[in-house]
């Protein structure tokens, strides 16, 4: 298994998915977070789409 410093991501992309992670284990009890997609893969194109920031779930 890959780790998230093995993929090679956009900065925005690699900061939204580290916003979304941090989010997450305040409020879970959070052990792994798993990607999918093809980003994670390395085969995304211009109609994977951008990745935009996080929302404020509240």
């Amino acid at each position: 298994m890959k780790t998230l410093a093995d993929i090679p991501l956009a900065t925005p992309d690699r900061e939204a998915i580290d916003a979304a992670a941090g989010l997450l284990r305040n409020r879970f009890p959070v052990v792994h977070i798993l990607l999918f997609g093809s980003k994670t893969t390395g085969r995304d194109d211009p109609e994977s789409g951008p990745v935009s920031g996080p929302t404020d779930p509240g």
